[in-house]
Formats: structure tokens, C-alpha cells, sequence
């Protein structure tokens, strides 16, 4: 089965003027691209589209890939690639139909990776906030659009 009949797609970009640009700094810089096709598309075939970048130019690779479906692919291939997944991993997996059992577990592994990382912050302001006039669910939620 073809890629788009599974609902998604790949597209590269070779000599990107951002990424060159940039130079190799270890991580993927085309967001600008992943924007303007996320957008394109969207508009082209009336549904909802989004998009990553999966592998960059400055990264050290040859050229810019970039994975174009719904929301819940780019979900997962975010997930795989901070769980230090490379681009033909993503490829793979969602080749497979992987995303059927990653879908599941993806929440439940987020939360516990916020809870993990930020309770540690968040307990020692405790005192502070209840002080303060702000309470922790704001500090949380400007936590989570600052950082994330």
C-alpha cells in the first residue's frame, strides 16, 4: 500500500537555504518548510494536515526529510524521534503500522515524562507559589507554552 493511501507522505528537500545556512547545528532547523507545506496541503486536498521535519541538512545529513499526514502521525514520529528514532526508523514504523499501537501508548508515556520532569521543579516552588498570588496550575500552563 502506497504511502498517501495510508495517510502520509514524505517530502525532501535537497540544498535547503535555511539549513545551509545554519550549518550543522545537531538539529532540525526548516520549520519555515514544514509550515509551508503543512499549509499548502491542507488547502489543496480540504483536510487537515501537518508536518515535522524527520532529518536535516543541519543535522549532518545529505538532505532535508520532512513527513506530511494528520495530526496522530506527527504525533508519534515526534514521540520516536525524541526517543532518538532517525528518519528510515520513522519510515519504517509507519510503513508497518506501528502507529496503531504507539497511538495508545503515547499519552500515557508523556504524561508520566512531564510528571517525571517537572514535579522535581515544581515542588520546591510550591512553597513560593502558595505565597504568591498565582496558584500552580498557572505556573504550569506557563510552563507548558513557554517551554514546549
Amino acid at each position: 500500500m502506497g504511502d498517501r493511501k495510508q495517510g502520509f507522505m514524505f517530502i525532501n528537500i535537497f540544498d535547503s537555504a535555511v539549513a545551509r545556512t545554519l550549518g550543522d547545528v545537531g538539529k532540525p532547523v526548516c520549520y519555515l518548510y514544514a509550515g509551508l507545506f503543512a499549509g499548502f496541503f491542507t488547502e489543496l486536498v480540504k483536510k487537515q494536515l501537518s508536518c515535522i521535519e524527520i532529518q536535516c541538512y543541519s543535522m549532518g545529513e545529505t538532505y532535508c526529510k520532512f513527513l506530511l499526514g494528520g495530526q496522530e502521525r506527527i504525533d508519534a514520529a515526534s514521540f520516536w524521534m525524541n526517543e532518538s528514532a532517525t528518519a528510515r526508523d520513522i519510515e519504517k514504523r509507519l510503513r508497518g503500522g506501528e502507529l496503531r499501537c504507539t497511538a495508545r501508548l503515547i499519552p500515557q508515556r508523556l504524561k508520566l515524562g512531564f510528571s517525571h520532569r517537572f514535579n522535581s521543579f515544581l515542588k520546591p516552588a510550591t512553597g513560593m507559589i502558595s505565597r504568591s498570588r498565582f496558584k500552580k496550575s498557572d505556573l504550569l500552563r506557563f510552563l507548558m507554552t513557554t517551554l514546549l
